[in-house]
Order: C-alpha cells, then structure tokens, then sequence
C-alpha cells in the first residue's frame, strides 16, 4: 500500500479510472434502488452515496487526515459568506416565485447530488492530492487555477440540454465559484462548508427560479449582468484569499493533513 502511495502521478491515474466506473457503477446501481422516487431523484440519491463511497475509497488508499473534518468551519464560513450572500439575490431576481412544498423537496434532493459529488471531487479530492504532490507553496496558483477550470468545464455537460451560449456562461460562473471555493478549501481544509454552499446555491436555483441554472438562451438582462459582475468579485476574492502572505499559513494547514 506504501509503494502505491508513493508512485503519485500513477497511483492517482489509477484511483481516478477505478473511481470513476465505481462512481457511475454505484450511482446507477442506487439510482435503480430509488427509482420508486422518481427517475432523476433515484440518480440524485445514487450520485450522493457513491460520491460518499468515492471519498472513503481516497481516504483508505492516501491516508489523508481530516477530510471530513469540522476544523475551522467558523473561519470557512466565514471566507464563504459573500457567495451565501450573492446566493441569497436570487429573492430579488424577475425569475423568484415561491416554490410549494414538492418542488421544494425535489429541489433539495436535485441540489444536493452536485453539491456533495462535485465538492468531493474538485476540491476533496484533485485538491488534496495536488496539495502532496506539490507539498510546497509553489504551486498554490497553479493547483487553484486548474481544479477550478476543470470545474468549469464539467457544466459543459449542460450543452445538450441548453444553448451553446447560455451553457459557456455557466462555465464562466461555475469557474469563478471553483476559484473562490478553491481558496477556501486550500486556507482551511474544510470540505463541509463548501458542500452546503454549492448544496444551497443549486437548491435555490432548482426550486426558486422559473427556469433553473441554465436553460434558456443567454440575453444581456440585469440578472446576467450581475453574475457577471459577480463572478468578477469572486475570482478576486478567491485570489486573494491565497495571496502569497498566506502561503505558509495553507502550507502548514496541508502538511497537518498529509502527516502520516
């Protein structure tokens, strides 16, 4: 189990392929399970308990410390408060209505799923593990640049079911989140936080918009123009949230979790 720790870029090809057929194996297996819930609600449920399964599976192998851990959860909440706050808009939205009890449940489960799977993924996991293999503050741009990329990239997924434009957006804004979310995860190492942020965000956006995240095509109105303007704030803040004053502080945060 040493030896396979110790090979880093191989190991971890390895893990991210297993991880990936156990995920989508899992999901489907516990989306058939709770199907009686209804199709996308039964893959939501799936998609969460084999996130779940994914991160023990990390842990076990890389014996990473504290990976759930509550530590510094006030001072996380604290970093992530303005994106609660840029969440919380959405009350002031043309889109708002008030959601009844069903779509609000749905809505819960349907935000959840990304909330928690996408969390442990791109900040749990790709984060963690480029945090020991660079054991160093080096690459602490690098390492919050590409985890939120790759972040971004994954909504490009939405394309099928949205237009071209509206979905390159969503990339965009899902990017700049990924830089702010990334500089918290990397200053205080708790995912917990991070996941009830997305969680809510996705859970507003299911059960109080007229058209969800991202399904019609992308018009210059006031609600676009202020998560542009939002997503501009964030990016700046997360950078600063990891300025180079900080480096040693999210080294010695890191080197706590990475201590064998």
């Amino acid at each position: 189990m040493t030896n396979f720790r110790d090979r880093s870029i191989i190991s971890f090809i390895v893990f991210a392929v297993v991880a990936f057929i156990l995920f989508f194996s899992i999901s489907a297996l516990f989306g058939g399970f709770f199907s009686f819930l209804g199709p996308e609600n039964g893959m939501s449920l799936g998609i969460i308990i084999g996130s779940f399964v994914i991160a023990l599976l990390y842990i076990y192998l890389y014996k990473i410390k504290g990976f759930f851990s509550f530590s510094k959860f006030k001072f996380a909440f604290l970093l992530v408060c303005p994106f609660i706050l840029f969440t919380l808009t959405i009350f002031i939205d043309p889109n708002f209505k008030i959601p009844t009890l069903e779509t609000l449940l749905l809505g819960v489960i349907a935000g959840l799923a990304p909330g928690v799977s996408e969390e442990i993924i791109f900040r749990g996991v790709l984060i963690s593990y480029l945090m020991k293999f660079f054991r160093s503050s080096k690459g602490i741009y690098g390492i919050l640049i590409v985890s939120a990329l790759l972040f971004g990239l994954v909504h490009m997924a939405n394309v099928g079911s949205a237009p071209l434009d509206a979905t390159i957006f969503q990339v965009f804004y899902a990017s700049a989140i990924g830089i702010l979310f990334g500089a918290v995860y990397l200053r205080t190492g708790n995912l917990w936080v991070l996941i009830f942020c997305h969680a809510l965000n996705d859970i507003v956006a299911a059960a109080f918009t007229t058209n969800g995240l991202v399904s019609a095509a992308l018009v210059c109105d006031a609600s676009n123009i202020a998560i542009f303007i939002i997503s501009i704030v964030v990016i700046v803040l997360g950078f600063y949230y990891v300025r180079s004053a900080k480096h040693d502080e999210i080294v010695e945060v890191w080197e706590e979790k990475w201590a064998n």
